[in-house]
């Protein structure tokens, strides 16, 4: 189970609005259920390749941190990004 949406369809209906709209009322008084279905897979299409892209960038990002930081001597670099990756919040509690 994911901890959160994977897909974000709220942001395909936001850029979409006017169409979203026409497709809700067109189902309501002409039932063409098929054309919002097709709407909304299209949605789910779009978002898909969205999502995709940016686990592609973000896989990316993560190989060249992993090589910049395995040049070093020590090893908690590398640690940092390998938990970086799993739980991308850090903080950061000042010693005084």
């Amino acid at each position: 189970m994911l901890p959160s949406p994977l897909l974000y369809l709220s942001a395909f209906f936001e850029a979409t609005r006017d169409e979203y709209y026409r497709q809700l009322f067109n189902v309501s008084s002409s039932n063409t259920l098929q054309d919002c279905l097709i709407y909304f897979l299209n949605g789910v299409a779009v978002q898909s390749e969205d999502a995709l892209s940016r686990a592609e960038r973000i896989n990316n990002l993560l190989n060249e941190w992993k090589l910049q930081v395995a040049r070093g001597s020590s090893s908690v670099p590398v640690d940092i990004v390998a938990h970086f990756a799993v739980n991308p919040y850090l903080n950061y509690q000042k010693n005084s």
